[in-house]
């Protein structure tokens, strides 16, 4: 069996560390979607999400161990950021990313 395998065998337990593992899940309306199960010790069922060498970023958003994308860049001042036009700030043509 691979490494990367959770099964109802297994249960949710890592493989790497023997924690409890989880994953998200998204109701989209005509089905559910499934992220990769991870554990918080960095262990991702999918490779391409695997941080137990240590956080990584990728195209300027940092990847966790369940396939999330976090932007790298801080909120605006005073507050959550938001993109559009409910975004108040001109901070979108000071920056070169445009975040």
């Amino acid at each position: 069996m691979s490494e990367r395998a959770i099964t109802a065998e297994t249960g949710q337990v890592c493989p790497s560390c023997g924690d409890q593992c989880s994953r998200d899940e998204a109701d989209v309306g005509i089905g559910t979607i499934y992220g990769p199960w991870a554990c918080y010790c960095g262990w991702s069922g999918d490779p391409r999400y695997d941080v137990r060498d240590g956080a990584r970023t990728e195209r300027g958003y940092a990847v966790d161990q369940w396939g999330g994308l976090t932007p790298r860049s801080a909120p605006a001042k005073g507050g959550d950021h938001v993109s559009g036009p409910e975004c108040r700030t001109n901070h979108h043509e000071e920056s070169p990313s445009g975040a």
